[in-house]
C-alpha cells in the first residue's frame, strides 16, 4: 500500500513538473517567435494503387457525392487507462491497433486526430499518426504543437485523397495548459474520373481550461481560413459545447459561415468523464450532413465522431 502511494505521488509530481516545464517553454517561444507559431508539418501522401473516388448516395432519386469524415482525440494512445506513462510500448501499439480496426470498419475518407504523439517518452517513443496511417492505408500530415522535455505531440490528418498545402499552427501559450493548435490541409476530393474539388480540412485542439483563451485561439483559426475561398471542414476537440456562454464553437461557426449537426442535442456527448459534447464537425454551407453519429467503441477517453457529408456539384 505504501509503495503504491509513493508511486502515485511520484507520478503526480512528475506530471506537475512536466506541465510547468512545458508552460515555461511555450512562454519563451511566444516572446522569441510571436503569438501564433507556424510549426513544422510532416506530409506523407497515401500510396494507393488506384485513385480514390467519391462514394455516392441516392437522395430523392438523384445520385450525390458523399464524403465520410471522422474525428478522434487519441489520448496519446492510452485508451481508457488513467495515463499513458503507465503503459509500455506494446500496450500502446495494441491500443492504436484497436483504433486501426475501427478505421477499417468505418472506412472514413478523412480522419482528424488530436493528442497525436510523435516520439514521446511517455507513450512508447514512436509516431502514433504514422503507425495508424500505415496500419490503415492512409496518407497523413502531422503538426507538432508540443516539442519540449522529450515530448512531441499535436494534431494530424489522415486522408485517402491527395493532400496539398499542409500547414500547422501552434497557438500562443496558455499556462497552465500545454500548447494547443491545429493542422490544416487542402484535400483534393475526387468526385469522379474527371471532376474534383479542393477542400480545406482542419484538425483542431483548443484549450480545456479557459473560454477566453479559446476565443483568442479561434481568432487565429478564423484569420487563417477566412480568405482562402475554399469549402471548409473543421473537426476536433473544441473543449466546449454549443450552449455554454462565450462558446468558441459558435464563434467559429458564425465567423466562417459554417454549420454543425444538431448543436443543442443532448444525445451526442463525446467525453466520457463529463458526458459533454466537446468534439465537433463544422462544415461549409455547400455540404450537408447525410448522417452523423458517435461510435460505441472504447478506444480513447473521447468517442469517435463520424459524419457522412454530401455535396451537390451540379
Amino acid at each position: 500500500m505504501i509503495k503504491n502511494q509513493w508511486v502515485k505521488r511520484s507520478l503526480q509530481a512528475l506530471l506537475i513538473l512536466l506541465l510547468l516545464g512545458l508552460s515555461i517553454s511555450s512562454i519563451l517561444s511566444y516572446y522569441l517567435q510571436g503569438s501564433a507559431l507556424k510549426t513544422s508539418v510532416n506530409i506523407h501522401p497515401a500510396t494507393l494503387t488506384n485513385p480514390h473516388f467519391s462514394n455516392t448516395t441516392s437522395i430523392n432519386g438523384q445520385q450525390v457525392n458523399m464524403l465520410r469524415v471522422m474525428s478522434l482525440n487519441l489520448a496519446h494512445g492510452r485508451k481508457n487507462s488513467s495515463h499513458q506513462i503507465l503503459l509500455d510500448k506494446q500496450q500502446i501499439q495494441k491500443n492504436l491497433t484497436d483504433i486501426s480496426t475501427v478505421l477499417k470498419r468505418v472506412q472514413p475518407d478523412i480522419v482528424a486526430l488530436q493528442e497525436a504523439d510523435d516520439s514521446s517518452f511517455w507513450s512508447g517513443r514512436f509516431n502514433h499518426v504514422q503507425f495508424l496511417a500505415q496500419k490503415s492505408g492512409y496518407g497523413y500530415i502531422q503538426g507538432i504543437h508540443v516539442d519540449n522535455l522529450d515530448l512531441q505531440y499535436g494534431t494530424g490528418i489522415l486522408s485517402l485523397y491527395p493532400i496539398t498545402a499542409p500547414l500547422a499552427v501552434t497557438f500562443s501559450p496558455s499556462p497552465p495548459s500545454t500548447p494547443k493548435g491545429f493542422s490544416l490541409a487542402t484535400i483534393q476530393w475526387q468526385l469522379n474520373a474527371t471532376q474534383s474539388i479542393m477542400v480545406d480540412v482542419v484538425s483542431l485542439h483548443l484549450d480545456f481550461l479557459n473560454p477566453w483563451v479559446r476565443q483568442r485561439q479561434v481568432k487565429v483559426l478564423i484569420n487563417t481560413l477566412k480568405d482562402r475561398h475554399k469549402p471548409i471542414i473543421i473537426m476536433g476537440d473544441f473543449n466546449c459545447d454549443w450552449l455554454q456562454s462565450n462558446s468558441a464553437l459558435r464563434t467559429v461557426v458564425d465567423n466562417l459561415k459554417l454549420k454543425v449537426y444538431q448543436p443543442e442535442s443532448k444525445k451526442l456527448a463525446t467525453f466520457r468523464l463529463t458526458q459533454k459534447r466537446l468534439d465537433w464537425i463544422a462544415i461549409s454551407e455547400v455540404f450537408s450532413f447525410h448522417s452523423y453519429k458517435i461510435l460505441p467503441d472504447v478506444i480513447s477517453d473521447h468517442v469517435s465522431t463520424v459524419a457522412e457529408l454530401t455535396y451537390n456539384h451540379h
